[in-house]
């Protein structure tokens, strides 16, 4: 600012003395700096900086571009109060922008005890680096010379190129915390969305079940895939527009009963389970009709097929048997066991009458839901 510009110009005048000394102000226009300090045997741009704080490198930048910009071989950078950034070892540190360029930092002017004999060793460190420059530049070198301006070009490309990637990943930084946001709100949509459909699926389930289940004290079973093939006939249109399927809904029913209710089939607990305690809840009129002893009929004999027993099997040994053990243990649907086993529904139905499993081909489970399917539909066709 003003205050430093004027204190500069007034330790500046120790030069006053020296040949041809001239002190220009030129803060008024850009990019030539604070001042010109002309010499006979050379000149000197000036920036005056009076920061509390260190100077930052884009100043260092600045006066890098003005002394580029100007005829002159040498640029001062003189901090009154403080440090300059990347040069603050030493009072004097000099950079090189070029082979006959070159900036001499100043730091902290006003903190030595005589700041005019900074100034004055400034300067006679410069008129030593410019009989260097001198020397140099003679035609011998000039091939050397060209070689290291490259250089310097080069060091500056580089230090832009860097400059350019900071403020990159910078802006980076910026957008992946707005994509985070974005995400997040997205995110809180969805939940919102999530828990409206989850209520209305569970409204929707909550109130058939109380009007289809009802609790009881006898030793009653009800099978989870039975449930849901009963939900499945009576609501169609209702799973296509909710896009409801047998995990879900066994996810509903285990909101509606204890744990201790419920008994996984098979190994891996997945796939149905028995429930105890909830029976059918019996139609109008079905309730009208008398009551009668209970008659409880001894369970149903499991079939597996033996090679000594029979020697001719409808598929092998292996399949007949795992897929006797579906239908009649895990109380699986023809439908589910054609897709977990591969074979058509037809072969599972003939496989059943084989074994005597059931009388007739619509006796077996599932054989509703096999009706509806283009396959049987064609079968019909082709009879």
């Amino acid at each position: 600012g003003a205050e430093g510009e004027e204190t500069f110009g007034y330790y500046a005048y120790t030069f006053k003395d020296f040949p041809g000394f001239d002190l220009i102000d030129k803060h008024t226009q850009g990019g030539q700096g604070d001042f010109h300090m002309h010499f006979d045997e050379f000149d000197i741009l000036v920036d005056a900086k009076n920061y509390k704080k260190g100077v930052p490198s884009r100043e260092r930048e600045k006066i890098k571009g003005d002394l580029l910009n100007n005829h002159m071989n040498f640029a001062w950078l003189v901090s009154l109060n403080s440090t300059i950034d990347k040069f603050d070892k030493s009072p004097i540190m000099f950079e090189w922008v070029s082979t006959t360029k070159c900036i001499c930092y100043i730091n902290h002017l006003l903190q030595y005890e005589d700041p005019s004999k900074i100034l004055r060793i400034a300067w006679f460190s410069c008129k030593e680096l410019l009989r260097l420059i001198e020397d140099n530049d003679s035609e011998d070198e000039s091939e050397l010379t060209a070689l290291k301006e490259n250089q310097f070009k080069m060091n500056n490309k580089i230090k832009n190129v860097r400059k350019i990637i900071r403020e990159i990943n910078l802006n980076i930084g910026i957008f992946k915390k707005q994509i985070e946001s974005i995400d997040f709100e997205l995110k809180d949509l969805l939940e919102i969305e999530t828990n409206q459909l989850v209520e209305s699926n569970f409204s929707l389930f909550n109130n058939w079940w109380n009007e289809n289940i009802i609790p009881t004290t006898e030793e009653s079973i009800l099978v989870s895939t039975e449930i849901w093939f009963r939900f499945k006939q009576e609501n169609k249109e209702i799973i296509k527009e909710f896009d409801l399927n047998p995990d879900k809904f066994r996810q509903f029913i285990k909101t509606k009963l204890p744990m201790t209710s419920y008994s996984i089939r098979g190994k891996k607990g997945e796939g149905s389970y028995d429930i105890k305690g909830i029976t059918w809840k019996p139609k109008p009129e079905e309730e009208e009709k008398p009551k009668t002893k209970k008659i409880v009929k001894e369970k149903e004999k499991v079939v597996k097929v033996k090679t000594e027993t029979l020697k001719s099997f409808y598929l092998n040994e292996k399949e007949d048997n795992e897929i006797l053990k579906f239908y009649q243990e895990d109380l699986l649907n023809i439908m589910e066991i054609s897709e977990r086993m591969n074979i058509k529904p037809w072969q599972i139905v003939s496989l059943l009458m084989k074994y005597n499993i059931i009388q007739k081909r619509d006796e077996s489970r599932g054989y509703d839901i096999y009706k509806e399917t283009e396959e049987y539909k064609q079968k019909c066709v082709k009879k």
